[in-house]
């Protein structure tokens, strides 16, 4: 009995400083920080976190729709045989939702392909071709991406569309993707979050409501192989975007996807089976930093179509296996808490909210950019 008693006495009370100095002394170091691992992007990683480092944290965190994440299968294709072809097989593979790449070589319309894209979910990424057309004719299910050089070379043309289009009282989709690829996340997320006050700004001022801008706008970000920095990064991400829009539109019950591509590090993957784990333990980042829509690039290094039609399956595989036997679509934030990721979230908030500033102070999204006021 007095064994067990001793087993339920609470630990000690303890703070970092005896921490630190415990791991000095017996490591024999002069300087804790060199046991920190810098991940880049101005983040050093200390060797330990404890419950006081969460006092110092400003992130805003978590939504309720936490789980309900969609794998897509992303579909480059030559034309509308193998567009088809490649649709057919999307179902076949079991994906929930698949991303269209329109290349601009491509004499694409939208309108003989809209019986094809009944009742799937879909995303459209489009750089140039007739924007009109495929805005006017995207179907309820549908998100649309543009490419960002095309939007600061055809700022206007795209924000008469855009508004034409919103104007409609039968206007359908989700026509305002926002994706903004950078190395650094603070960059990346600063001036995602100032491409989107732009098309606030300025659809705003051509009379659409605040309400039906903020429910268009989806932001589409990548993966990569630093496994806490991207689920720090998404975390940020969200916290940042229901900042702003709870300043530009205050009281929005508007929910914003989020779309996550894996790009695997092309030095650390060797081979197909080298792809499948990194993709794995990328697709867990997504989830984690809860992505709504996580995209596996459908290309492989295959010898044959049989075999590349293999890979592609097997990568569809990844997410059916976290989602019904690992079951990551079932428990509520399973990070939330966590000494190291809630730090490095509000690291990577803090970062790209001072750049964020910069880039209004530059005087916006377009004019940062044509200045490359912020890097």
């Amino acid at each position: 009995m007095e064994r067990l008693s001793s087993l339920n006495r609470p630990f000690e009370k303890t703070d970092k400083n005896l921490w630190i100095n415990k791991i000095k002394e017996e490591l024999k170091l002069q300087d804790i920080n060199s046991l920190a691992w810098n991940a880049g992007q101005k983040i050093n990683i200390e060797p330990f976190y404890t419950k006081a480092d969460l006092s110092r944290t400003k992130v805003s965190f978590f939504d309720k729709n936490f789980g309900n994440w969609k794998a897509v299968y992303k579909i480059n294709f030559s034309d509308i045989n193998s567009l088809k072809k490649e649709i057919e097989k999307s179902k076949k593979f079991n994906a929930d939702h698949i991303e269209i790449l329109i290349r601009d070589s491509q004499s694409f319309s939208l309108t003989p392909t809209k019986d094809l894209l009944q009742d799937i979910s879909f995303t459209l990424e489009i750089s140039e071709g007739d924007k009109n057309e495929i805005l006017e004719n995207i179907p309820l299910a549908g998100f649309l991406k543009l490419y960002s050089d095309s939007y600061l070379k055809e700022k206007e043309y795209i924000i008469l569309i855009l508004s034409t289009i919103l104007s409609k009282k039968t206007s359908t989709g989700f026509i305002l993707g926002i994706s903004e690829p950078n190395e650094d996340p603070g960059t990346e997320l600063a001036y995602s979050l100032a491409k989107a006050v732009e098309y606030f700004d300025l659809l705003t001022e051509k009379g659409i409501s605040e309400e039906v801008i903020l429910s268009n706008i989806h932001f589409h970000t990548s993966i990569g192989e630093n496994f806490i920095i991207e689920i720090a990064k998404m975390r940020a991400f969200r916290s940042l975007w229901n900042k702003l829009k709870a300043l530009l539109l205050p009281e929005n019950s508007v929910y914003t996807t989020f779309h996550s591509e894996l790009i695997p590090s092309m030095s650390a993957v060797k081979n197909e089976n080298d792809e499948m784990i990194a993709n794995t333990v990328q697709f867990m980042a997504a989830i984690l930093g809860n992505s709504d829509f996580i995209k596996i690039n459908n290309k492989t290094s295959a010898p044959d179509p049989l075999a590349e039609d293999f890979y592609q399956r097997i990568r569809l595989n990844i997410a059916h296996i976290l989602r019904e036997e690992s079951f990551m679509n079932k428990v509520m934030d399973p990070l939330a808490g966590s000494y190291l990721i809630e730090t490095v979230t509000s690291k990577i908030s803090e970062i790209a909210w001072e750049k964020f500033k910069a880039i209004e102070e530059a005087g916006g999204y377009s004019e940062a950019k044509r200045k490359s006021a912020v890097n």
